[in-house]
């Protein structure tokens, strides 16, 4: 052999060995970045089940939703057929009139206002040694009443 000729094979394996250890770089490469996508029979059924149980819950809340606003549409037609005597003694009685409404408070010239928040309104409920939250905190001290 020529030493170009034995020059040239040295190069080829050269490349070849190169490329064989680029392929395996990259093939462990992308094993390891990759999520393991192998199916488990055994988990099959189980899955199965479960996507079953929440499609059964989802058509059915679906169809009780329906069935709700289904029932609201007739109860509004049921009372646009009503007079407006019976609305009102409807209203009355489901407490939803508006007459029953307790009117806000009127608050003097530079008076504090104090707002009760939810957390507090919870504890007011309870009663016993939560009753002073009770108080109508708005209400006009001695020194802030004016006659006007």
């Amino acid at each position: 052999e020529k030493p170009s000729e034995k020059l040239q094979q040295q190069t080829k394996e050269l490349i070849q060995k190169a490329k064989e250890e680029e392929e395996k770089s990259e093939a462990s490469e992308n094993n390891d970045e990759l999520p393991d996508d192998t199916d488990h029979p055994e988990d099959e059924l189980q899955e199965y089940e479960n996507w079953k149980e929440r499609e059964f819950k989802r058509i059915k809340r679906e169809r009780e939703e329906a069935e709700k606003e289904i029932k609201e549409q007739e109860e509004i037609e049921r009372r646009r057929t009503l007079t407006n005597e019976q609305r009102e003694a409807e209203n009355k009685k489901l407490g939803s009139d508006k007459t029953d409404h307790k009117e806000g408070m009127q608050y003097n010239f530079m008076q504090k206002y104090y707002k009760l928040g939810p957390y507090h309104m919870d504890l007011a409920k309870k009663g016993g040694k939560y009753a002073v939250l009770n108080r109508d905190y708005n209400a006009p001290l001695a020194s802030e009443k004016r006659d006007i």
